[in-house]
């Protein structure tokens, strides 16, 4: 087995619709992996930590074998779900089809959001989910996540272990024929169940947001049709941006790589917040009533701080990457918060709160996590939080998220051809010696590659905004030289 993923990055597959592993072929050969793991072991993609995830479940065992309209005990069972990218219906029905020549069913959701998706997959006990989407990626692309039965992201150990029979020449699928193929029961309609949900759960029966000014922008995605219906019925005034989709524009200068798009319409309505959804609407921005961007690490403060006020933070502690900023951390610390740092990408800060039985975590883009709500980062869920948060304490979001001061941070992305070990290239380990060693204390440096694009990842924290800025351009030339 290999010890490196070539297909799977940090967040699933990724690439360009209909080209390398986004081809009917390539996600035919894909389906019928899938579909052969789970007709071998229904269980294939149990990842283990039901015990420890939160009990979110609304469904009974075998419900979803009714709604495909083949009750045969508990046969494995697959849902997809897509945002709102033209090529969504392309990569569904080739994998789909892949799936069902191993006779494994497959429910249709339809359009829905990533932690939507992973609800549906969780309550209603689905052997698997499969969220077609590139999140925050541009509309020619796409990606696919596999969902595990406890609403999870798989492990690497099993997206290895996919990867070694996608490429095994001698790979021999399950052929299933006559009544043992599977069939398709179309149930967009589950959308409505995760929005009742969510609005039960979250906010509770008396909770109300009339008088609320809400700016939300959908970024032409998942969220385009689910997030106005969720604050609207809770009472709010809401001016939705970006929610007209098309195939095309999901991300186009919207949503949550642009969230001073909301900030504009946040001061123009005189709103008393904005929030900023990407594609697939698992991450949310915030913009308080002043129109400032308040990202992932003001949330995580806000929340944190809020949590440890009212003893509902467990070890007292905060998960978050290496990606956040130290003025975050200065903040936990200073309330007494132990920040714990995991590797970028949501799931490991998952499977850390998962292990270590941690309430909150995410990341600096916008990715959330409350543990006792959803299994995954969730925008909606996010937003709503801030929202009790803001009615509990009485104040508005900026003085709530001035409890943070945030460092000067420069990011630049170098594209690559290649991805060689940064240490094995002499004058770039030279480069970010001196780097580190111009900083001292006071700053920090942290480069990667990103698992999901060919680029190299920059980013530099210090007291100096025009120093850092410097330093990271020096770094991004000297890596040019040597990756491109």
């Amino acid at each position: 087995m290999p010890t490196e993923k070539k297909i799977f990055g940090t967040d699933g597959i990724r690439d360009t619709a209909n080209r390398g592993c986004l081809t009917p072929e390539f996600l035919l050969k894909l389906g019928r992996v899938l579909g052969t793991f789970l007709n071998k072991n229904p269980a294939s993609f149990q990842t283990g930590l039901a015990r420890l995830a939160p009990d979110v479940t609304s469904g009974r065992v075998g419900r979803h074998v009714k709604q495909t309209g083949r009750i045969r005990g508990l046969k494995p069972t697959v849902i997809i779900g897509r945002d709102q990218r033209i090529s969504g219906q392309m990569i569904g029905n080739a994998l789909s089809a892949g799936i069902l020549a191993a006779g494994i069913d497959v429910v249709n959701a339809g359009v829905i959001s990533t932690p939507g998706l992973a609800y549906l997959t969780r309550s209603a006990h689905y052997s698997l989910g499969v969220m077609i989407s590139a999140s925050h990626n541009p509309a020619e692309d796409n990606g696919i996540k596999l969902l595990s039965p406890e609403g999870l992201k798989i492990p690497d150990a099993l997206e290895l272990k996919i990867e070694k029979e996608l490429t095994r020449s001698n790979f021999k699928p399950l052929c299933s024929s006559g009544d043992s193929i599977g069939t398709v029961c179309q149930r967009p309609q589950e959308v409505e169940t995760y929005i009742k949900t969510i609005i039960k759960n979250v906010t509770g029966q008396k909770f109300s947001l009339k008088g609320f000014k809400i700016v939300l922008d959908c970024s032409n995605g998942a969220t385009s049709d689910i997030a106005p219906k969720v604050f609207t019925r809770l009472g709010a005034r809401v001016i939705t941006l970006n929610n007209k989709p098309d195939g095309q524009n999901i991300n186009r200068n919207c949503g949550s790589l642009y969230p001073a798009v909301t900030a504009r319409a946040v001061i123009r309505h005189k709103a008393h917040i904005g929030f900023s959804f990407d594609g697939d609407g698992d991450r949310v921005i915030c913009v308080d009533e002043k129109g400032l961007i308040r990202d992932g690490d003001f949330i995580m403060a806000v929340a944190g701080r809020f949590l440890k006020k009212h003893r509902s933070l467990p070890k007292n502690t905060v998960v978050t990457t290496v990606m956040s900023n130290i003025g975050l951390h200065h903040s936990l610390r200073e309330a007494g918060i132990n920040p714990l740092l995991t590797q970028v990408g949501d799931r490991y800060v998952i499977e850390k709160m998962l292990k270590g039985n941690y309430l909150l975590g995410g990341e600096q883009s916008g990715h959330i996590i409350f543990l006792n709500q959803s299994t995954t980062g969730d925008g909606l869920i996010t937003a709503l939080e801030m929202l009790k948060i803001i009615k509990t304490e009485n104040k508005p979001f900026s003085v709530l998220a001035g409890c943070m001061q945030k460092f000067p941070q420069v990011l630049i992305n170098v594209k690559v051809k290649t991805k060689r070990p940064f240490e094995q290239i002499k004058l770039i380990k030279q480069k970010v010696a001196d780097i580190e060693k111009i900083l001292g204390g006071s700053g920090r440096l942290l480069l990667r590659y990103s698992g999901t694009e060919p680029l190299a990842r920059i980013m530099l924290e210090g007291e100096n905004k025009k120093q850092i800025t410097s330093l990271a351009a020096a770094l991004a030339q000297t890596i040019k030289k040597h990756l491109r």
